[in-house]
């Protein structure tokens, strides 16, 4: 078995020729003294970086949650918008620069199994030519899904 250079292993902490150095002590000599003057300014710029991390860490904390809480009230602000819009017919409002635009959309439901199982049985209820038919089933069932209404505000530049 050989021995590794493992400090926390006691069998090999006599055979560790490095040597330890306190920062804080006065050197022995002239290439102690530039050594520890290196280690000292390092560990210094080192313990200084460390220290900025965390508060730039902290900072981005606090905009991200500043950023979440605003996001979330431009939420809200915007769902007032488009009820007074849609509540008193306006199609366009110009404001700050900014021109809102009240736009509706129809969404249709996706299809499903079920949903498409029951146009057919609907279609087919007294009919029995599918070959004939087969572009009339397909508008059908296109034709009969159900429809949302969806809401917007578009923003832009005026």
């Amino acid at each position: 078995m050989s021995k590794t250079q493992d400090p926390a292993n006691e069998d090999t902490k006599s055979e560790d020729t490095r040597k330890d150095i306190d920062l804080e002590k006065p050197s022995d000599g002239q290439e102690d003294q530039f050594l520890k003057d290196q280690l000292k300014e390092a560990t210094k710029e080192y313990g200084d970086l460390k220290d900025e991390i965390k508060t730039l860490t902290d900072g981005i904390k606090k905009l991200t949650e500043g950023i979440k809480e605003r996001k979330k009230r431009m939420r809200e602000v915007r769902k007032v918008i488009m009820e007074l819009m849609s509540n008193n017919s306006v199609k366009r409002v110009q404001a700050k620069g900014q021109k809102f635009t009240h736009v509706k959309t129809v969404r249709y439901s996706p299809l499903s199994k079920k949903g498409l199982f029951e146009s057919l049985k609907l279609y087919f209820k007294d009919e029995e030519d599918p070959d004939a038919k087969a572009k009339e089933v397909l508008d059908f069932v296109m034709n009969h899904r159900n429809k949302h209404d969806s809401e917007s505000l578009r923003i832009s530049k005026s």
